[in-house]
């Protein structure tokens, strides 16, 4: 297992560390150190009330158990803190650095070197005796150094304490960090870190306090009512950047068709996808694609136009679409689907073409592709072929059939018309005319005065 390098405060006191949560066993090698008796340190028992400090000295070592009480805190819970209470920290071990007087213990001021209270006052857990443990002088420009270092980890996070102390000249640090290395004397640090406290009180004043409790109900509420608005805040982003967009070019469209402008209708509607527009929509697009496309014949093109109405099945404007937009493949499928022999045909073709065309395709792959393609071609034009003639065979027999009736009802016409007697000859009297006879169970009419019935 690798040994692990020793950090800052290791290095300094040339001891090893054993961490513990507050606990902290330092270690030191009897012939590193100066110390003779445990009685020249055995005042460091006695510094702290609330830091229970042990000392065993072996052969070889020296071991120091230093075990601070349950109310204390390491350096790092700092950074859980808010702004205030990390310069309130500052303030205060700034303090506790000008007030230590005791001569023959001596600072080092690091972080593992610190516990706080609740009220985070610093304690510090090893001191240097003189002639005894290290650090065995008072080192002023040192002191001011870790002091600076420490205050600059605890209210700027974005570097370490190990990478201040060592690189805060090259490091890229903020604004108040490099403030903070700028003050030379104790008095200049005091003066800044009051000026950050004030300000950050005066702020907080400012401010308005609630209780956590109604914080939380209006936080929550605030959130549910954000997560409703999202929704509706979404749709209305769509709407604007895209629904609204689609129908003025639905309706642009629709201009643009009447105008015989097929191009621009293509153009306007290319990037819509075909499931997403009404079928009016559909059926100019697909007229557009007929006028302007080369996948048909232009004999075919007149024929296709007055089949393709409002009325057709909405697949074959679809399929249209496809084949205009190059999606041979997919408009295949769709003709396939219908069964229409003749659509299935256009496509086939258009589809082989595309094989061809297609150069990522292996060879071996393309030319299978092909022959199926023709294979179907084939079948397909037969089928065509054999409906064709068979229409005609059937539009025939109709036009026979009715050609034939309407032969015999000339025919009957003429032989149910009544027959008008011949005219006489130029010369010849005509014959007299014959009375009518009375109808059944009638007398002839009395002849008038002065005339008689012929006998």
């Amino acid at each position: 297992m690798a040994e692990k390098n020793p950090d800052y405060l290791e290095q300094q006191l040339e001891c090893t560390i054993t961490k513990e949560k507050l606990e902290r066993t330092f270690r030191f090698q009897q012939e590193k150190i100066k110390l003779d008796d445990p009685l020249e340190i055995s005042m460091l028992t006695k510094m702290d009330q609330d830091i229970h400090r042990e000392i065993e000295m072996t052969e070889d070592e020296l071991n120091i158990k230093v075990k601070p009480a349950e109310s204390y805190q390491n350096f790092s819970e700092l950074h859980k803190k808010d702004r205030h209470s990390r310069w309130v920290f500052a303030h205060q071990l700034v303090e506790k650095v000008k007030s230590h007087t005791y001569p023959r213990l001596h600072l080092i001021v690091a972080p593992d070197n610190l516990v706080l209270t609740k009220g985070l006052a610093p304690s510090f857990l090893h001191y240097g005796v003189k002639e005894s443990l290290p650090p065995y002088e008072k080192d002023e420009e040192r002191i001011w150094h870790e002091v600076r270092a420490v205050i600059a980890a605890a209210v700027d996070e974005k570097f370490t304490f190990e990478q201040y102390i060592k690189f805060h000249d090259t490091l890229q640090v903020s604004t108040l960090v490099k403030e903070i290395f700028d003050t030379k004397t104790t008095e200049e640090l005091s003066a800044l870190i009051s000026r950050k406290i004030v300000l950050l009180e005066e702020k907080e004043r400012s401010l308005v306090h609630i209780p956590e409790k109604k914080w939380k109900t209006f936080r929550y509420v605030g959130l549910g009512l954000l997560i409703l608005l999202i929704p509706a805040i979404i749709y209305t982003a769509y709407s604007v950047f895209f629904l609204q967009p689609r129908a003025e070019a639905y309706v642009q469209s629709g201009k643009d068709y009447q105008t015989s402008n097929y191009s621009d209708v293509i153009n306007g509607l290319e990037k819509y996808k075909v499931e997403d527009m009404p079928d009016i929509v559909k059926y100019q697009l697909a007229h557009s694609y007929v006028v302007t496309g080369d996948f048909v014949l232009d004999q075919q093109k007149e024929n296709i136009r007055k089949d393709l109405t409002l009325r057709t099945d909405n697949r074959y404007y679809e399929f249209f679409i496809r084949m205009g937009r190059g999606e041979s493949e997919k408009a295949l499928e769709i003709a396939r689907n219908v069964g229409d022999p003749f659509t299935i045909t256009v496509a086939l073709i258009q589809y082989k073409a595309d094989i061809q065309a297609d150069k990522e395709m292996k060879s071996e792959e393309r030319q299978a592709k092909i022959k199926e393609l023709e294979s179907e071609i084939a079948d397909n034009t037969k089928r065509l072929k054999e409906t064709k003639a068979q229409a005609e065979e059937e539009e025939k027999k109709k036009q026979e059939a009715l050609d034939k009736v309407k032969e015999e009802e000339a025919k009957e016409a003429a032989e149910t018309k009544p027959q008008q007697p011949a005219a006489p000859a130029a010369g010849t009297p005509a014959a007299p005319k014959q009375p009518q006879a009375p109808a059944a169970g009638k007398q002839p009419a009395a002849p008038p005065a002065g005339q008689t019935n012929p006998k």
